[in-house]
């Protein structure tokens, strides 16, 4: 069942008929109160395999995340360019010129590939930080690789954007 939705968040954002970020949340969450709880713990941060990175890097990055924490959950989300430009704000409010921004994280091609977000359990900001930066190494894109959040607001921000709006 799982597949079939995510099929159809592809089909809708091709053809552009709904913004795919609200057809997530409302429709493929199974379990929003446990997401919620995921959300809840201290320890919880939000990590974003942005479009650029390709999946097939996405068991190499489960196992870096892996071996710095747990991964309690995984969403597969296809962006439009509004999605992308608040995202964009979110994760990084202290940038300037988002939309320069939006189109070096997402060339043309970035919107034919979902953004992976993981829900993962890190003992604490340092232990986060050193998985971003060894992860990020791995494939060249230097921010571009994956974003994952510093702190408890900002894992509330990102947490209402994939699964609350």
């Amino acid at each position: 069942m799982q597949k079939i939705l995510n099929n159809l968040v592809i089909l809708i954002s091709i053809i552009g008929a709904i913004s795919p970020v609200n057809l997530i949340a409302k429709s493929t969450v199974k379990d929003y109160a446990q997401i919620k709880s995921y959300l809840k713990d201290p320890k919880s941060y939000i990590a974003i395999v942005w479009p650029i990175t390709p999946l097939e890097a996405d068991p190499q990055i489960e196992a870096m995340l892996y071996k710095y924490g747990k991964i309690l959950h995984k969403s597969s989300i296809m962006l439009n360019r509004t999605d992308a430009y608040v995202l964009l704000r979110t994760a990084h409010p202290h940038i300037l010129n988002t939309a320069d921004h939006v189109n070096w994280y997402f060339p043309a091609d970035a919107f034919s590939r979902p953004a992976r977000v993981y829900i993962v359990l890190f003992d604490n900001l340092d232990i986060a930080v050193e998985a971003k930066h060894k992860i990020r190494r791995l494939f060249n894109l230097q921010y571009r690789a994956i974003h994952i959040n510093d702190t408890r607001s900002e894992t509330k921000a990102l947490g209402k954007f994939f699964f609350k709006r």
